[in-house]
């Protein structure tokens, strides 16, 4: 039997199959020029593991390239769409991506099976709708995406409110291309909003779902007094809507029960109506209008029923919404495909400070997307 050498293991390499950086060698300057531009905040073991995820997908963090920033204390770490388009290519089938933005008056079509896409312009051309990308391969075969503008558009954004064309379509591309490279670990900055909430649906986005909907519903929780509760509404109105299924309807209930307990516990919220009733002048019950009402004598009514809906818990009266951003709320329950999704946007949008004039204006939007749905489903079922 012959001699075999052995020659010594990387200890950087080998064991594990795949190259480990530690920071014993960067230079102290290296980290701190990490720490003070695409790292800052972090700590060395969440440098180390930065860096390691960027040397896992070739990424260049000096060349910023990718970058990572701390939402309350958990790192996540993130590229552009420059940089998944990257990664993308060096897929050996990888051809060519294309994308474009679809607007109001558009001729588009896309099946949602197969993934086709048919995309005239029109000289009618209005809002933005959203944005497809496509990813040709070698072999001919293409892989499509679709991006709705309302999920991304970001209206505290100057950039996005300045280029809302070119930003739509990297999220379509930057989407499109993590899924065709599968990368994992990494964010796409365009899908990631200012609070740290990713709009995607990997496992990162899925686990920044969860921590969201745990926050809100530990911030509900926390309240004593109904003061606190109410200061909790901006809150609760503006994250809710970031949330699907069933973390949004936990942070529901979490908020009626939390309203109930508090309302039980503080009498004074409640007026004394004792011995009296509401009487309705014109005999119609339906008619609310206030010069309509007359608080008269009387047997005191039975108790109202809790609140059901999310607005009559978190909205009262205040100031009109600004008009580009309330125009906005009215493209995307225009946008939508389903009864569903016009109901969830208007569902959100009323949670926003409104005027009752744009309150009636989004119930009338909502109401002929709906009508305008009808003729779709029945020319898919006379189609089938």
């Amino acid at each position: 039997m012959s001699d075999i050498s052995l020659t010594p293991l990387d200890p950087l390499s080998k064991p594990m199959g795949f190259k480990f950086v530690s920071l014993g060698e960067l230079s102290d300057e290296q980290k701190q020029v990490l720490k003070d531009t695409v790292a800052q905040g972090t700590t060395d073991t969440q440098l180390t593991y930065f860096l390691n995820v960027a040397l896992s997908q070739d990424l260049d963090p000096f060349k910023k390239e990718v970058w990572c920033i701390l939402y309350n204390g958990k790192l996540t770490i993130q590229t552009g769409r420059d940089g998944l388009l990257k990664i993308a290519k060096r897929d050996p089938t990888f051809d060519r991506i294309q994308s474009a933005e679809v607007r109001e008056g558009d001729d588009f079509r896309m099946d949602a099976i197969t993934g086709q896409i048919e995309h005239r312009l029109t000289t009618k051309r209005g809002a933005i709708l959203g944005a497809w990308a496509m990813i040709t391969r070698k072999d001919g075969v293409k892989l499509t995406k679709y991006v709705t503008f309302s999920e991304y558009y970001d209206g505290s954004s100057p950039v996005w409110k300045e280029y809302p064309t070119p930003l739509i379509c990297k999220c379509a591309e930057s989407v499109l291309c993590k899924q065709f490279a599968n990368v994992t670990g990494i964010v796409a900055e365009e899908t990631i909003r200012r609070d740290g909430v990713v709009i995607d649906s990997s496992p990162t986005a899925q686990a920044q779902q969860s921590s969201l909907k745990d926050d809100l519903v530990r911030q509900i929780e926390a309240c004593t007094t109904l003061e606190e509760f109410a200061k909790l509404r901006d809150t609760i109105a503006g994250s809710v809507g970031k949330l699907f299924g069933p973390e949004k309807d936990a942070v529901y209930a979490a908020a009626k029960a939390k309203k109930a307990e508090l309302e039980s516990l503080d009498p004074s919220t409640r007026p004394n109506m004792s011995g009296k009733v509401v009487n309705h002048q014109d005999g119609d019950p339906t008619n609310s209008e206030v010069s309509n009402l007359e608080i008269v004598d009387g047997p005191p009514p039975a108790p109202a029923e809790p609140p059901q809906s999310l607005r009559s818990m978190f909205t009262k009266p205040v100031e009109a919404m600004p008009d580009d951003e309330f125009a906005t709320w009215l493209e995307s329950i225009k946008a939508q495909e389903t009864a569903q999704g016009v109901d969830d946007v208007l569902k959100a949008a009323s949670e926003k400070p409104l005027s009752e004039p744009q309150r009636a204006q989004l119930a009338e939007a909502a109401e002929a997307a709906k009508e305008a749905l009808q003729p779709k489903k029945s020319a898919k079922k006379k189609a089938a």
